[in-house]
């Protein structure tokens, strides 16, 4: 029987997807970027790939940074599938992104994505590919 302590796959990226989505939020680009392994590769949607926790460190810091002039953008994660592999746990799903206000938001894309992340010794888990890709723009 398992240890009731043990967190799922599901969970551990739940975890993920949530502090991700926290410091979205409050535009903490350090807080996304702790999520990276240092060799982890994030592929976002129209850019090319960004190989390393610098590169990866680099487009947050400035990605964030252009949304504090803009209006505000908020995230909704909508995980499909998640299994494991080893020490890896991959999932992938849909997202969506808002704009507007918070009470009447507007539906401004669609896209899908797939990350793959490792489980560090203190049974986090840690980034390695994070691959992005944009659906539509309503």
């Amino acid at each position: 029987m398992a240890d009731i302590t043990e967190r799922t796959a599901d969970q551990l990226m739940d975890e993920l997807n949530k502090a991700f989505l926290a410091g979205l939020e409050i535009g903490a680009a350090e807080q996304i970027i702790s999520l990276y392994a240092e060799d982890g590769v994030y592929l976002p949607a129209d850019h090319p790939p960004l190989q390393g926790i610098e590169a990866i460190g680099d487009y947050f810091r400035n990605s964030l940074a252009q949304r504090k002039k803009k209006e505000p953008t908020r995230l909704r994660l909508l995980p499909g599938q998640t299994i494991t592999a080893g020490n890896l746990v991959l999932q992938w799903g849909t997202y969506q992104v808002f704009g507007g206000p918070v009470d009447e938001p507007d539906l401004i894309a669609t896209g899908s994505q797939i990350l793959i992340a490792r489980k560090k010794p203190d049974g986090s888990l840690e980034l390695l590919w994070d691959i992005d890709n944009i659906d539509s723009t309503c």
